[in-house]
């Protein structure tokens, strides 16, 4: 009887310690507001940095919105915009991100609802407003 529960705690424990990956999100999208980002996992998580300004705010290059005034120059190409999405097996959606949107200097608390092949449902959350909108995978 000892070893039976030895044997089922130890298979239990295995089954705890195994993560669900969720699906991939790896490669490149196309925000709505023209930004091109590259994501890519990071141990569990996933993260992701700007990759193209070209169709943003008129080429926009510049992260002149930035909260910190001595950022204002940098570069958004290259800028690590998304950070911490990891998967819960349990609502089986990416949560507890975060991202920034360039366009108003604010980081807002991100999730993905939904993931296809061709594009993605993210939605970003600020205090009590939120926004879903569709990424365009490229």
């Amino acid at each position: 009887m000892t070893i039976l529960l030895i044997v089922l705690f130890a298979v239990n424990i295995k089954a705890e310690s195994r993560q669900k990956t969720g699906p991939d999100l790896t490669g490149k999208y196309e925000l709505p507001n023209g930004i091109i980002i590259r994501l890519f996992k990071v141990e569990n998580k996933f993260s992701g940095e700007i990759v193209d300004v070209t169709e943003f705010n008129g080429g926009q290059s510049k992260d002149i919105n930035n909260p910190d005034k001595s950022k204002r120059e940098q570069s958004l190409i290259g800028k690590h915009i998304i950070r911490n999405l990891e998967y819960d097996d349990k609502t089986e959606k990416w949560t507890n991100g975060e991202m920034y949107a360039p366009e108003k200097g604010i980081w807002v608390d991100l999730e993905i609802e939904t993931v296809h092949d061709d594009y993605l449902i993210a939605k970003g959350s600020k205090f009590f407003f939120s926004k879903k909108v569709v990424w365009e995978r490229i």
